[in-house]
C-alpha cells in the first residue's frame, strides 16, 4: 500500500506533467519521428504500440500505467475509477490496495473499441452524457461516476466503502463529490455490474474520514460499537476548555479512543506529539487503543482489542469523566474550527 497519509491533493496539471510525453507510436510517426528513431535505445515502450523518450519515463508506476491508458484514448475514450479520481485530484487515489496496482479503467463510448492491456481495463458499461467531462482535453467521467465505478468494481464492501470515503471526504482538501452525487448515480444504473455492493456501501460511508486506513478501522469498530455512538474526527475539549485532540475516531458512550496510525506517525516528532495527546486523553477519562498498517492482516485480533478497550473504558468511574464534545467559546472564531467542521 502506499504512503497514504502523506499524499496530498495534486491538480490536474500536476498529474497530466507526470504523464505527459507519451503516445501512441502512429502518432509519433505523424509527427515526423521516423521507425528508425523510435526504434533506438532513447525511446522507451511501455506497452505495444506506445512509446515515449526515455527522458520522459514516469518515476511513479502509477502514472506509468495512467501515461499508457491516456496515449491509448482516443476522443470516445473517457478514464474512469480511480484514474479519473487521481486526475482532477482526489486525494488517496493511487490505484494501490494492498501492494497491487489496479488496471485503469477506460470507457468506450458509443461503440468504440479499445485492445485490453496490461495497464488497461476497457469497458463498455453505459455511461450518460452528464457522467462524463473533460480535463485538459482528456475525457474523463465525474467524480460521482468514478466513485460509483470504484465501489460497484472493488474485491469486497470494505474496499467499497473506502472508495466512497476517499471521493466524499470533506475534511483533508482535494476535489470531492458528494454521496447524494454517487447515490443518484446509483438509482440510474440498476442492472450494472457490483451495484448491490455500492447500494450497501452507500449505507456505510462517512464524508469525515481522513485516510483509507481510518475507514477500515472504523468498520471493523462498527462490528464492535453501535456506529450511531461511533463519531469520525470530532475535536474533543476538556470541561476547562483545553482542545484535548480530534480522535479519529471516539465511542461517545464508553470514551473509547480509536486512532489509526500512517507511516508518518513513526516520524519522532509525530510520535513524540501522539504520545502527548495521548496522556492527556488518558488524563481526561478516554481510554486510547492505536492501529498501526499491520494490525489490519488481522481483523479478528482487532477487534478483540477493540471490544477490549471498550471494556476498560467503561470500567473507568463516570464521576471522573474530564472530557467533552461541547466546544469552549475560543473555539469558534479559531483557525482550528475551520478545519475540523
Amino acid at each position: 500500500m502506499s504512503d497514504e497519509d502523506k499524499d496530498a491533493p495534486r491538480g490536474p496539471a500536476v498529474v497530466l506533467d507526470a504523464i505527459r510525453g507519451t503516445a501512441r507510436t502512429a502518432t509519433w510517426r505523424r509527427r515526423g519521428v521516423s521507425a528508425h528513431a523510435i526504434g533506438r535505445g532513447e525511446w522507451s515502450h511501455p506497452a505495444h504500440g506506445i512509446a515515449r523518450p526515455r527522458d520522459n519515463d514516469c518515476a511513479d508506476r502509477v502514472d506509468d500505467w495512467m501515461s499508457v491508458a491516456v496515449a491509448a484514448m482516443g476522443p470516445r475514450h473517457a478514464l474512469g475509477g480511480w484514474a479519473s479520481g487521481r486526475l482532477q485530484g482526489v486525494v488517496h487515489m493511487d490505484g494501490v490496495r494492498f501492494g497491487e496496482l489496479a488496471p485503469v479503467l477506460v470507457h468506450c463510448l458509443d461503440g468504440a473499441q479499445l485492445r485490453k492491456r496490461r495497464q488497461i481495463r476497457p469497458s463498455e458499461a453505459r455511461v450518460d452524457d452528464d457522467e462524463l467531462s473533460t480535463v485538459e482535453r482528456t475525457g474523463v467521467t465525474t467524480l460521482a461516476r468514478a466513485a460509483f465505478d470504484e465501489a460497484c468494481d472493488a474485491r469486497g464492501l470494505e474496499d467499497a466503502v473506502v472508495a466512497l470515503d476517499s471521493f466524499a471526504a470533506t475534511l483533508r482538501g482535494g476535489a470531492r463529490t458528494t454521496l447524494a452525487a454517487v447515490a443518484l448515480v446509483v438509482s440510474r444504473h440498476g442492472k450494472h455490474r457490483g451495484i448491490v455492493q455500492a447500494r450497501e456501501a452507500l449505507t456505510l460511508a462517512s464524508v469525515r474520514a481522513m485516510s483509507p486506513w481510518e475507514t477500515r478501522l472504523r468498520l471493523r469498530a462498527e462490528r464492535v460499537v453501535d456506529a450511531d455512538e461511533l463519531m469520525v474526527n470530532v475535536p474533543v475539549f476538556t470541561t476547562d476548555g483545553r482542545l484535548l485532540g480530534v480522535p479519529d475516531l471516539l465511542d461517545v458512550s464508553s470514551g473509547l479512543v480509536l486512532e489509526s496510525d500512517g507511516s508518518h506517525h513513526r516520524d519522532m516528532s509525530e510520535h513524540s506529539a501522539d504520545n502527548r495527546r495521548e496522556e492527556g486523553m488518558e488524563d481526561a477519562d478516554l481510554e486510547v487503543v492505536r492501529f498501526g498498517a499491520v494490525d489490519h492482516r488481522d481483523p479478528s485480533d482487532m477487534e478483540r482489542r477493540i471490544a477490549n478497550g471498550r471494556r476498560r473504558a467503561l470500567a473507568r468511574p463516570g464521576a471522573t469523566r474530564g472530557w467533552t464534545l461541547q466546544p469552549p467559546a475560543w473555539w469558534y472564531g479559531s483557525r482550528l474550527a475551520q478545519l475540523w467542521v
